[in-house]
């Protein structure tokens, strides 16, 4: 500031608060009127186990979210997504489709991050196997503007959704390596590969999620893990402790 390095933008200093505690994302619809949040879900962003080494698009998550309580997820209704829905009313903002918010909860509360007008990856992978009601008639009921929370219906099962990478992803990695394992009846999603000569080839950083669900979360996580150990590609990487902190 003192050299005016930044020009214009080193004129003001905006100064906030550092937060710490568990993250986690909430999916919702807003159909014009209201928001209807899905049930909460818990990223997992850094690359390495621990919670450690660079942020990455996600490697896992687990849903429902253990860090949300009734009591937390009371707290986002009311200062966060009721505020939300209020102010694009206000702002006359209405349109229908999906709202994500990032959240960080501590024992202050609950703080809102960010917004996204998206679903989440890998959030919508973990969530959206534990949803019973018919997704076409819920985005239906939002064009219609008369969506509800009664109109989804949830499994009550748990979930785990573990990333495979490519090595050396989120920086430089290499590409086209046949993988191998997959099966008709696996929940996989495919994300970073490609078809070529009836061979799927690596494509991408993060190549495919597999999917665990069960009637709790520990089952879950061995479910997926199951699935992970059976798909192979050169310099696969995937994280150990999804779930687990």
């Amino acid at each position: 500031m003192v050299d005016n390095c930044f020009g214009e933008a080193g004129h003001s200093v905006v100064i906030e608060e550092f937060l710490t505690g568990v993250e986690a994302s909430i999916l919702s619809v807003f159909d014009g009127k209201q928001i209807t949040p899905f049930i909460s879900a818990k990223d997992h962003k850094k690359i390495k186990e621990g919670e450690t080494g660079l942020n990455t698009g996600g490697m896992g998550v687990i849903a429902p979210n253990p860090y949300v309580s009734d009591s937390v997820f009371e707290d986002f209704r009311e200062n966060i997504m009721i505020p939300t829905a209020e102010g694009l009313i206000a702002e006359d903002l209405r349109f229908a489709g999906i709202i994500f918010f990032g959240l960080m909860i501590n024992e202050k509360g609950v703080y809102l991050l960010e917004y996204n007008l998206r679903l989440g990856d890998p959030e919508t992978q973990a969530v959206l196997p534990l949803l019973k009601s018919d997704l076409l008639g819920i985005i239906e009921k939002a064009m219609d503007k008369g969506l509800s929370e009664k109109d989804l219906k949830w499994s009550g099962h748990c979930s785990c959704a573990v990333v495979q990478a490519s090595g050396g992803y989120p920086l430089v990695y290499a590409k086209g390596y046949e993988i191998k394992g997959i099966e008709k009846e696996d929940r996989v999603y495919i994300s970073g590969a490609v078809l070529e000569n009836d061979k799927l080839l690596t494509s991408g950083g993060r190549v495919l999620t597999v999917v665990g669900v069960a009637s709790d979360a520990e089952r879950a996580k061995a479910d997926a893990y199951a699935l992970a150990e059976k798909i192979h590609f050169t310099d696969q990487y995937y994280r150990k402790d999804i779930g687990t902190i």
